[in-house]
């Protein structure tokens, strides 16, 4: 009896044709973060337990643990900022700051599966580390837009807020650090659960779901700032979104959530430090010529992991509120220090004791920002809505090999080909059959077919086909002088280029 092998859940093949869309996400991607001057960076798959459970008691729970032969506790990465953390305490006295680099990694989560969600997908990040001001985190959000665009997408929102601000609103609440990051939480759930639901959690102290305390209970007056808070940059979604999409808002203009931000956290150190950031990130982004009407203020954007400790990015599909959040990141300046010896860092790089400080508490800080595209998910978003044209291979010419005497000499045409930039396969199957050779071109999308047989070799010529041609027309298949025939391919592929960029 055949063992039959298991198709694991959360876990996705790629055949070719979606493995050819997928790196054209990537390439697009790497070439933006490229253009703006990020770098390249890669990273193991696993990393020690201590370093990706950090502070987080809620990310063990997303780790596949293991352990290695010598008895060490390793996880496989869930994403790739630990990861980051680990390269800059380990080797800060070789690199430059600011550090901007890119990686695409695939990560991991020990999660539930479930549309959309999956235990491992890819990730394209690009950070900068050693960067304070706003103007950094302007960038990424210029860099986020350019990749979207770059994607085909024109109707997009990046939802821009700050944790300085939240911060700001706990501090009026009166609640401690770890109630305000489960506030936080519940109106991260906004758009999904609506605003009665989660005033009810407020109200009771519980959630209701998972039956357990929330960790504090919000009075009727406190419950009247939360929504005030929550009306300054759009009208609330009181009802529960539909089964797998989110209420998506009116926004007020930005310069209206502006003016009323200033108001409600007047006097508050926080809440006024966060509109800074917001003020100039805006003001940044308009001088640099990007169309705004990308970017919203968004005062319930709060982004779910703790260690967000200013602006925070959410990119969106309004057309399409059930895809979810697709390209999302922010400020996390308390993260990488959890890895560092500041007394020995600042010995090493004096320039930045005074620098590097957190400036609502003074403490030191390595200063980052960042995004991180869903890779997997844009994919399969771009592919539902129709933004690839489907290809199953990336070969521009197949090499018929019809002659067993000559396929040396097919070699070599093959050769002439890539040499000059053609992605060009020689035909390695067991079939002498043109016939045959020929629809398997057809069948993968190979534009065009070179034949070299007996009367080939002795004209001295090459035949090319077109394959893209319809079966009547004359001009489908021409014999070219060998010394051409490079060059004649070469102008057929420019047609098939110009052709493709007019029909995507």
């Amino acid at each position: 009896m055949k063992t039959q092998i298991p198709k694991l859940r959360g876990f996705q093949d790629f055949l070719p044709s979606d493995m050819i869309a997928l790196q054209q996400i990537i390439d697009t991607a790497r070439k933006v973060c490229e253009s703006y001057g990020f770098r390249p960076q890669m990273t193991p798959a696993l990393e020690a337990k201590s370093l990706l459970l950090g502070e987080e008691s809620e990310t063990g729970k997303q780790i596949y643990l293991l352990k290695d032969k010598e008895g060490n506790e390793l996880g496989l990465r869930f994403d790739l900022t630990m990861p980051l953390a680990r390269i800059i305490a380990l080797h800060a006295r070789e690199l430059r700051f600011p550090y901007k680099r890119y990686q695409y990694g695939r990560v991991w989560r020990y999660d539930k599966p479930r549309p959309g969600r999956f235990r491992e997908f890819g990730q394209f990040d690009c950070d900068t580390v050693g960067a304070l001001t706003p103007l950094a985190d302007s960038e990424i959000c210029a860099l986020m837009h350019d990749v979207m665009k770059a994607l085909g997408f024109e109707n997009f929102l990046i939802r821009i807020n700050s944790r300085k601000i939240l911060t700001g609103l706990s501090q009026k609440l009166g609640l401690s650090e770890e109630q305000a990051k489960q506030l936080f939480r519940e109106l991260d759930k906004l758009d999904k659960q609506g605003w009665k639901k989660i005033r009810k959690n407020l109200e009771t102290g519980m959630l209701e779901e998972e039956k357990r305390p929330l960790g504090f209970q919000l009075s009727p007056k406190e419950i009247q700032l939360v929504e005030e808070y929550l009306s300054l940059s759009a009208e609330i979604p009181l009802e529960q979104a539909e089964e797998g999409t989110r209420n998506i808002p009116t926004f007020h203009s930005n310069q209206e959530i502006l003016s009323r931000l200033e108001k409600f956290f007047a006097g508050n150190l926080a809440g006024e430090k966060g509109l800074e950031e917001l003020h100039q990130i805006l003001s940044f982004l308009e001088q640099s010529g990007k169309p705004l009407q990308h970017f919203q203020i968004d005062t319930n954007i709060a982004r779910g992991l703790d260690y967000y400790t200013g602006p925070v990015f959410e990119t969106i599909l309004p057309d399409h509120p059930g895809m979810g959040a697709v390209y999302s990141g922010g400020r996390y300046d308390f993260l990488l220090g959890r890895y560092i010896d500041f007394t020995s860092f600042f010995k090493e790089f004096q320039e930045y004791r005074e620098k590097w400080k957190d400036p609502l508490t003074g403490a030191p800080i390595i200063p980052a920002t960042g995004a991180s595209l869903g890779v997997d998910r844009l994919f399969a978003i771009m592919k539902e809505l129709g933004l690839f044209s489907p290809k199953k291979t990336l070969t521009q010419v197949l090499i018929v090999t019809m002659d067993p005497n000559l396929l040396g000499e097919c070699h070599k045409l093959a050769e002439e080909l890539r040499r000059a930039g053609v992605i060009a396969e020689l035909y390695t199957g067991d079939s002498r059959s043109i016939k045959h050779q020929l629809r398997y071109a057809d069948r993968l999308g190979i534009p065009l077919a070179v034949l070299y047989g007996e009367y080939e070799h002795r004209d001295q010529v090459v035949a090319v086909k077109d394959l893209r041609l319809p079966r009547e027309d004359q001009t489908k298949q021409r014999p070219v002088p060998k010394s051409e025939f490079v060059s004649f391919v070469l102008t057929l592929l420019q047609r098939e280029g110009k052709h493709e960029s007019q029909t995507s």
